[in-house]
C-alpha cells in the first residue's frame, strides 16, 4: 500500500512530466521544433517536421548558386553547399566566418555599401571574391533584407551568382573585337 509520501512523490513527477510535454507541444505548435528525437538510447528515431517553408528549403540547398544569411555585423548565419563549393571552403568553416572575409579588399565598401542598402532596399552589384584556395572569383551578390523571420532582426538574405564563364566569354570577345580592329587597320 502507498504512503501519503509516496503518493505526493508520485502526484509531483506526474506533475513534471505533463509540464515538460505542454512545453513540447506549445513549441511544437509555435514552430519552434524542426524535428522530434525519440526512443531509448541506442535506438534514437528522428522524425522531421514538415511545413509551407520546406519546399523553400529544399529549393534553397539545391539552387546552383550560392545563398547564405547574415546578421547586422554581416557574420555568416547560414550557408548552403553551392556557396560552399564557389569559395572552396568546408560548409562548417564558412557558417560563422565573416562575409568580409571572403570578399577582394578592393570591393570590401561595395559589400559594406551593398549591406547597408540592403536593409531597406533591395540590392546588387558585382564584387570579387577570393576563395579558401587564393583564387578569384567574380560574383553578382544580390541581398535583401529578412524582416519577416521572426526573431531575426537585421539579418538579410545573399544570393551569390558565380560570373566566372561570363567574364571569361567577354575576355574572349575582347580577344577578337581586337583582333579584327588590327586587321581592319592592316588594310
Amino acid at each position: 500500500m502507498n504512503t501519503v509520501a509516496e503518493l505526493a512523490a508520485e502526484n509531483q513527477l506526474l506533475r513534471e512530466q505533463l509540464d515538460e510535454a505542454r512545453a513540447v507541444l506549445g513549441a511544437v505548435s509555435r514552430g519552434d521544433v524542426d524535428a522530434l528525437i525519440t526512443g531509448r538510447p541506442g535506438e534514437r528515431q528522428v522524425f522531421t517536421l514538415h511545413g509551407a517553408e520546406t519546399p523553400y528549403r529544399i529549393f534553397i540547398e539545391t539552387i546552383a548558386e550560392g545563398a547564405a544569411t547574415v546578421d547586422s555585423s554581416a557574420c555568416i548565419l547560414y550557408a548552403n553547399e553551392s556557396l560552399a563549393r564557389l569559395l572552396k571552403v568546408p560548409l562548417l568553416k564558412l557558417i560563422g566566418s565573416a562575409a568580409a572575409n571572403w570578399v577582394e579588399g578592393d570591393d570590401q565598401a561595395r559589400l559594406q555599401s551593398l549591406l547597408r542598402t540592403a536593409e531597406s532596399t533591395r540590392g546588387q552589384c558585382e564584387l570579387g571574391l577570393r576563395a579558401a584556395d587564393g583564387s578569384y572569383v567574380p560574383a553578382l551578390v544580390a541581398a535583401a533584407a529578412l524582416p519577416q523571420v521572426t526573431g531575426a532582426g537585421g539579418q538579410l538574405a545573399l544570393i551569390v551568382s558565380d560570373l566566372s564563364i561570363q567574364k571569361q566569354a567577354e575576355a574572349e570577345i575582347r580577344a577578337l573585337n581586337a583582333t579584327l580592329e588590327a586587321r581592319v587597320i592592316e588594310r
